[in-house]
């Protein structure tokens, strides 16, 4: 019994000596509990395989082994840009937790994001951004999450950052309404010279719960043995000086001189950069064929390009992990740099919000956010269209073509497509633009048909049908569901706040704890 109670005893203290969540005040990050501020020292991590990207949180020996040599990197955070909500990443936030490294989460991803050349913000894009949330909140060791990356690229895709924004407001709130701790959620954009005030504006101007919480600049200025002034990183400096959120280089490190010196590490960690930045992420871990890694693991899909090593190779795991010139050169700088911040209760900094940009050749971008998706305005709509489309519209032509596309676009060649569309250049967005494509294709098989004398075919692709109810007028009221989503084969009745939270990392403190209940209750 006295055993137990001594387990007991000790989960008890490891619950309360895990990694403490990171908060804002002003343009800066402070640790929640020390009060001290925090500076982002991290990596890019998304290796990818032969078969293409996978989730890097989902591989427990892979992150074991990466962890202890991410700690000797001298590392606080790394940021993912994929993974598989349904997946368990216990095992992976664990290892990385006791190492004292926070996870930055981008929820978008290369199947699950808004498409710049076509913007669209659907439900199936809320529901991932909803789950993604749902599996990580919770772990102490969650930074925070990135809502878009570079979707916005130049001055030619500008409406895109509309739909973002909306993502980021709905997310934003659907933490506010769910969860009992808040994280942050942000936008990483690319340094494009066209764009770069008016996006950053965009993003920080409106409502509270339309700003991001946090700027994110890839930076890839800095090249080979440069400098403050040369790389231009005075200027992004001074540009940046009265930002009012926290802000940091979401990616650095140009490889244009390779092996790379990472000299830019000592002026991101110094003023008068530290006065403005909040550190940085290094890209990134492993070697892909782009040549940006640190590290070569066997079976990754840069396993074989160039990159001068250090002739050692460490045996982790389930894979030969070989660290190269870059890693070391990396761990050098960073061993150097110690950033002198202030203290959170003695900052007290008010710096004003931008207005939003106006629209000018460069940036088109409206202030009208598109409308968070509803799933029931969609199954209300289905439900009363006596007209709908087939399973025929699923398939998939020899040319690659979707038939759902191919209907799409022939049907708004005959009938009114306002309903389906969102604009972000001018701010209209139809009651069903947020649906999926078969139930926009159902909306205009349907709209068709009532002024076409019930016409209702189209080659098959389209069937008549016994509509479930005839209010139409009042789908467009069904509001949007903001509660956590119900994955498929969960109780219903377990959201992701009544399930098993996962146990927060244990510390070195736990350790101690446990050496001492150990040797009080052996004597």
């Amino acid at each position: 019994m006295m055993i137990f109670n001594a387990l007991l005893l000790f989960y008890s203290v490891g619950c309360v000596v895990g990694l403490n969540t990171i908060v804002s005040k002003g343009n800066k990050f402070f640790d929640s509990v020390t009060k001290d501020q925090f500076f982002i020292k991290g990596v890019a991590y998304q290796p990818r395989t032969s078969k293409g990207l996978y989730d890097p949180l989902a591989d427990p020996e892979a992150c074991a082994r990466d962890a202890g040599l991410m700690s000797k990197l001298g590392l606080n955070l790394i940021r993912v840009y994929e993974v598989d909500p349904k997946k368990d990443h216990t095992q992976c936030m664990k290892s990385f937790a006791d190492v004292g490294i926070y996870i930055l989460l981008d929820i978008a991803t290369p199947k699950n994001s808004i498409d710049r050349s076509r913007p669209d913000y659907t439900v199936q894009l809320y529901n991932g951004y909803k789950s993604a949330v749902n599996a990580f909140h919770d772990f102490d060791n969650m930074f925070g999450y990135i809502a878009g990356n570079e979707v916005t690229n130049d001055n030619t895709n500008t409406a895109a950052s509309a739909f973002v924004k909306a993502a980021l407001r709905d997310v934003k709130q659907y933490i506010k309404d769910n969860k009992k701790k808040i994280l942050p959620v942000g936008y990483a954009t690319n340094d494009d010279d066209n764009i770069r005030e008016a996006i950053r504006d965009y993003f920080t101007c409106g409502e509270e719960i339309e700003q991001v919480d946090f700027y994110g600049v890839n930076i890839y200025e800095w090249c080979g043995e440069s400098s403050y002034v040369a790389s231009g990183y005075s200027k992004r400096t001074e540009e940046m000086r009265n930002y009012n959120k926290p802000a940091f280089l979401s990616e650095y490190g140009c490889n244009l001189a390779s092996p790379r010196p990472f000299s830019e590490v000592a002026a991101i960690y110094s003023k008068p950069m530290t006065d403005v930045w909040s550190g940085g992420i290094a890209y990134e871990w492993t070697q892909e064929t782009n040549n940006y890694g640190l590290v070569r693991v066997a079976g990754s899909s840069g396993s074989s390009s160039g990159n001068s090593t250090t002739g050692g190779k460490i045996k982790r795991a389930a894979a030969e992990v070989e660290l190269l010139q870059d890693y070391k050169n990396l761990q050098k700088q960073l061993s150097k740099v110690s950033p002198k911040g202030v203290k959170m209760d003695s900052y007290n900094q008010t710096l004003q919000g931008p207005k939003c940009p106006g629209a000018t050749k460069n940036w088109k971008a409206n202030t009208k956010l598109p409308p968070t998706p509803s799933e029931g305005a969609c199954q209300c709509m289905m439900d009363t269209a006596s007209c709908v489309a087939t399973d025929k519209v699923g398939q998939v032509h020899g040319n690659g073509t979707a038939a759902v596309g191919v209907q799409l676009d022939a049907m708004c060649g005959l009938t009114s497509c306002k309903d389906i569309s969102g604009n972000g250049e001018t701010g209209d967005y139809g009651p069903f633009s947020f649906c999926g494509p078969k139930e926009k294709l159902t909306w205009l098989f349907y709209s068709y048909s009532v002024d076409n004398m019930g016409a209702c075919d189209h080659e098959g692709n389209a069937m008549r049908v016994t509509p479930k109810r005839h209010d139409i007028q009042e789908c467009t009221n069904v509001k949007p569901d903001r509660s956590t989503p119900k994955e498929p084969g969960n109780d219903p009745a377990q959201t992701a706040d009544t399930m098993p939270h996962p146990l927060p990392a244990l510390g070195p403190l736990s350790a101690l704890v446990l050496f001492v209940l150990f040797t009080m209750y052996s004597t």
